[in-house]
C-alpha cells in the first residue's frame, strides 16, 4: 500500500519488519499438529484415552478427535471406479442414440423436401402466359 502512495520510506521500514520475523523463521514453520487417520475404532479410542508425557517437537502429545469433514459427499463413497464407467458409457450411448435419431429426422425432411420440389418444379409462369397467350 505505501508504494502505491509513493511513500517508498514506509515501504522500506516495512520491509525490515518483515525481514526480522524471517530471521526466526524456524520457530515460526514447526508443524504444531498432525492428523492421524486409524483403520480400527479401537486404535482411535486407545489414542483418545492416552495420558502420556511423552513430547515431540518440545510439546506434549494430545490426541482429540477431529471434526467431521463437510467437503466429502460419503453417499458417492460407495461407487467404484467400474460404476462410474458404466455410467459415462450408459450416457455416451444415450447421446449417440440421441443423435442418430436427430440426423435421422433431419435427414427424411430433407429427402421429403426434394421429393416435394422435383413434383412441383418452380415455373416460370410470365414467360409462359406470354407465349401461350393467345391460346388460353
Amino acid at each position: 500500500m505505501q508504494i502505491a502512495l509513493q511513500k517508498f520510506d514506509r515501504a522500506q521500514a516495512q520491509d525490515a519488519v518483515i525481514n526480522d520475523l524471517f530471521k526466526d523463521f524456524e520457530s515460526l514453520t514447526r508443524p504444531t499438529a498432525c492428523f492421524i487417520v486409524f483403520e480400527e475404532e479401537d486404535a482411535c479410542n486407545m489414542a483418545l484415552s492416552l495420558k502420556t508425557d511423552s513430547k515431540l517437537l518440545g510439546q506434549t502429545m494430545r490426541f482429540k478427535r477431529a471434526s467431521e469433514p463437510t467437503d466429502i459427499i460419503w453417499e458417492n463413497r460407495i461407487f467404484t471406479t467400474a460404476d462410474y464407467f458404466f455410467r459415462e458409457f450408459v450416457a455416451y450411448l444415450v447421446i449417440g442414440i440421441l443423435l442418430a435419431g436427430s440426423f435421422a429426422f433431419i435427414y427424411n425432411i430433407a429427402r421429403k423436401s426434394a421429393e416435394i420440389a422435383a413434383e412441383f418444379p418452380n415455373r416460370d409462369c410470365v414467360a409462359l402466359e406470354t407465349t401461350y397467350k393467345d391460346q388460353m
